[in-house]
C-alpha cells in the first residue's frame, strides 16, 4: 500500500513540475512576443518619420515615382486598419526621362529604355487626399507608442532577463536564430540595405542596451551592428 501510495504522489509530482514548465515556457514565449514587437514598433516610428512628409506632399516621390502597390505596402508600415482601399480612376499615363526614375524590370520596359522613356501611370488628387487622410496618428504618438513599450517591459526586468537568458542559452538551437529582420526602417530607393539581424540578435541587443546598460531607446544601426560583430561598443 504504502508503494503505490509513493509512487502516486511521484506521479503527481512529475505531472506538477511539467504543468510549471509548461507554465513556464507559455510565459516566456509571451515575453519574447513582447520584446520582439518593440522592434515592429520601432521601425514603425522610423518609418512614419520618413513617410509622413512624403504622402502629405503631393509632388514627392510617394506619390510620383512609387508604383500603386509599392505605395500600400509602405502604408501599411505605418497604418494597422487602413480604411478599404478605393478603385480610382484611371488617368492617362504620361512619360518622364528613365534617367529620373528608377527602372526594376528593364527586360519589360527595352522600349521605353530604348527610346529614353517610360510610361508613369499618374495619381489622381482623390487618391492623394485619400492617402493624407489615413494619417490619423502623429509621429509623436508613433515614438510614445515605441517608448512605452519599452518601459513596460522594464518593469518587469527579471522576468524578461531570464526568458531572454534562457532563449539566448539555446544558441544554434533557438528557433530565433533562422527568422530574420531589418534592424531599421529601410526608405524606398536606398541603394544601401539597414542591417539585416536575425531575432536572436535583437534579444541579444535588447538585454545588453535596454538592460544592462539601462537606455531609454534601442541604439542605432551602427552601434548595434558593432556590438553584435564584436561584442564591443561604439562610443
Amino acid at each position: 500500500m504504502k508503494k503505490i501510495t509513493t509512487i502516486l504522489y511521484l506521479n503527481c509530482f512529475l505531472c506538477l513540475s511539467a504543468y510549471s514548465q509548461a507554465e513556464t515556457n507559455s510565459c516566456c514565449e509571451s515575453v519574447l512576443k513582447e520584446i520582439l514587437h518593440v522592434h515592429t514598433l520601432k521601425v514603425k516610428y522610423e518609418a512614419a518619420q520618413e513617410l509622413y512628409p512624403a504622402i502629405k506632399d503631393k509632388n514627392s516621390y510617394f506619390y510620383m515615382i512609387l508604383s500603386a502597390k509599392h505605395r500600400a505596402e509602405l502604408l501599411k508600415l505605418i497604418v494597422d486598419n487602413s480604411d478599404p482601399f478605393p478603385e480610382f480612376e484611371e488617368i492617362e499615363t504620361s512619360q518622364v526621362e528613365t534617367g529620373s526614375v528608377t527602372v526594376f524590370d528593364k527586360e519589360k520596359k527595352t522600349k521605353q529604355l530604348e527610346s529614353g522613356l517610360m510610361p508613369v501611370k499618374k495619381v489622381s488628387d482623390k487618391e492623394k487626399e485619400w492617402y493624407i487622410g489615413q494619417l490619423t496618428k502623429s509621429i509623436d504618438e508613433y515614438f510614445t507608442d515605441y517608448q512605452n513599450s519599452i518601459i513596460a517591459l522594464k518593469s518587469k526586468k527579471e522576468l524578461c532577463l531570464q526568458c531572454i537568458e534562457e532563449e539566448l542559452a539555446k544558441g544554434e538551437l533557438s528557433e530565433y536564430k533562422q527568422k530574420k529582420l531589418l534592424y531599421n526602417y529601410n526608405p524606398p530607393m536606398r541603394s544601401v540595405l539597414s542591417p539585416v539581424i536575425t531575432k536572436f540578435d535583437f534579444l541579444r541587443i535588447f538585454k545588453e542596451f535596454i538592460f544592462n546598460d539601462e537606455m531609454n531607446l534601442l541604439p542605432d544601426g551602427n552601434k548595434a551592428y558593432v556590438y553584435l560583430h564584436c561584442n564591443c561598443k561604439l562610443p
